[in-house]
This record gives C-alpha cells, structure tokens and sequence, in this order.
C-alpha cells in the first residue's frame, strides 16, 4: 500500500513538473514578445521613416469628477464668461486621462504635448509603432499631421454689452499721436470716448515671442495697472516669454493692442488684461507649432480670457510632406 501510494504521489508530482515547465515556455514567450514591442517602441528608427502623428484617446474617464469640480480645470474667471456667453460645460473642457498618457509612457514614448480639446497626445513614431499604439485598449485612431486636420468650436454669437448703459461712463479722451491711423481706421475714437477702452476685458496673445515688453517703456502703463496677468513659452516649456533672442513679432502685436505712451502713441485697448503665449518658433516651420498653439489657446480659454488675437497660419513646413493645399 505504501509503495502504491509512493508511485501514485511521483505520478502526480511528474505532471506538476510538467505543468511548471509548459507555463515557464509560455511565460518566457510573453516575455519576448512584450520586451520586443518594448525594444521597438523605444527605437523610432527601427523601420521606416518617422512621424508626427497624433493619438486620440476614446473616452475620459475623469470627466465626472471635473463636472462635479470644474474649478479644478478652469479658473472662475473662465466659468464666469461661459455663463455670461451661455456657453455649457462639455466633455472637451474635462483633463486628458493621466493613466493614458502614463501607459504610452510605460511603452517607451516621450510625451511633450497634449489637448484636452481633441483628447490626445502628440508622438513622433514610425509605422511599427503606430500598430503598437492601436492596439492599445484606450487609443481611438492615430492620424499623421501630414493628413489635413481641423479644430472646430462652435461659438454662440452673445451680446454682452447689450444691457451697458453708455450714459454711466466716463469719457476718455486721448493724445493718440502716431497711432491715429489705427485708431481711426476701424473707426475705435466713439468707442474710447465712450469709455471702452478695454476694461474688464482680457485678451490672450498668442505669438513668436515677447521681448522687451517686461522693460520697454510702451508697457510700462500696463504693467504699473497690473494688466499683464501671466504668459508661457510653449514651444520651450518655460516662462522665457521675455527673451532678447526671440522674434518681436508679439511685441509688436501687444504694442498695437496695449501700448500706451502718453501724447505720442495709445493702442486699441491700453486698459485690457493680457496673457502672453508663446506658440511659434519663427526659426523654423514644424507641425509641432500647430500643437503648440492649441495648447495656449487652451490655456487661455482656462484662464477665461475673452479674447484671443493671433497672427499666425500654418500650411507650408520645412518637411513637404506635412505641407497642407491650403491653410
């Protein structure tokens, strides 16, 4: 009896050997194929030619925790205009998903830029890894920059000054010296006497680049009024906005709209507030700046500014192959 049940135990132990070692096989093939896909994700060279390509994500996981906080997104200021203008929150205000971003991380891919708006993040892959990224559970497609894309946001046309009485303002009169012709060309003197002259109002600039607006004596009244109220470099990832080195074509444009030098030169709306973003690298034409602008823009719109000016199209890269038909 002992013996039998000796010879029944070594059976029995022989196939959970057998068992262990199947599993082991299959294990160490898992393991292969994972560290395959790993060392493929990591390499952006290893088969043909790389791109910028965008990945949407298909849902938003966090978006019941942002509508039961929507403070922890946007600013007061922001959700103060959207009543103003009856603009309804919408799942396009909620964060991208941290746990998205996190996974393509884990793959290997260095994430620099991301949009709440379209739901994704921007990569440079070649075409083994845009398989890689679709089969990932929480991807929803992966479209090239070379292919035509568009961002479109549906406005509802509000009159906000509809109830203002002009009565109840001061007049403003202003020397506006050499920049008379501006002003009279889109006809702003009745609006400045009326006591618009930017009040209340914020506007996001978004352009090449700022310097000599934190020392140049056209913005000293601005910044003496507290009128610029934050910027970002999103091309650089810094708050560098002021830089000697960059182009001034944003000066420029701040200049027009807030620069004030008593008798000599008023702009359109030296009494707005102003946010200062950086989005173009006018060094060189990349899709990447196209990335960049939308996230300012989204920025701005969590800052609740009211206004965003920008003078910047994109449609002809220094690669071809991102170049649209038309802007």
């Amino acid at each position: 009896m002992y013996k039998q049940y000796l010879r029944t135990k070594e059976v029995e132990l022989k196939r959970i050997q057998e068992k262990q070692r199947d599993l082991e096989a299959v294990l160490k093939k898992e393991e292969e194929h994972i560290q395959g896909l790993l060392d493929l994700s990591k390499d952006s060279f290893v088969q043909g030619q790389s791109e910028l390509v965008f990945v949407y994500f298909n849902d938003k996981p966090n978006k019941a925790a942002f509508y039961a906080n929507p403070l922890s997104e946007l600013t007061q200021k922001a959700l103060t205009r959207r009543t103003t203008l009856g603009i309804p929150l919408n799942d396009q205000d909620a964060p991208v998903e941290q746990s998205f971003i996190q996974n393509l991380q884990n793959l290997g891919f260095t994430i620099t830029d991301s949009s709440k708006w379209l739901n994704g993040v921007a990569l440079t892959v070649n075409q083994a890894q845009v398989n890689l990224i679709k089969a990932q559970p929480f991807v929803q497609s992966v479209e090239s920059f070379a292919k035509n894309s568009s961002l479109v946001l549906k406005t509802q046309n509000v009159n906000k000054w509809e109830s203002f009485d002009l009565a109840q303002k001061n007049l403003t009169v202003f020397d506006y010296g050499s920049g008379s012709e501006q002003i009279d060309q889109i006809n702003l003197r009745p609006l400045h006497l009326a006591g618009f002259t930017g009040t209340g109002v914020t506007i996001a600039v978004i352009d090449t680049g700022f310097p000599t607006v934190d020392t140049g004596s056209a913005f000293s009244r601005l910044w003496t009024n507290n009128r610029i109220k934050g910027g970002f470099d999103f091309v650089t990832k810094t708050t560098n906005i002021y830089d000697t080195t960059l182009n001034g074509h944003g000066t420029v444009v701040l200049g027009a709209i807030g620069g004030y030098i008593q008798n000599t030169f008023v702009g359109s709306a030296p009494d707005a507030d102003f946010y200062l973003y950086r989005s173009e690298n006018a060094t060189v034409e990349v899709p990447q700046e196209e990335l960049y602008w939308i996230e300012a823009a989204e920025e701005a719109d969590r800052k609740g500014v009211d206004v965003i000016t920008t003078s910047l199209g994109y449609n002809i890269f220094d690669d071809p192959k991102y170049n649209y038909t038309y802007a």
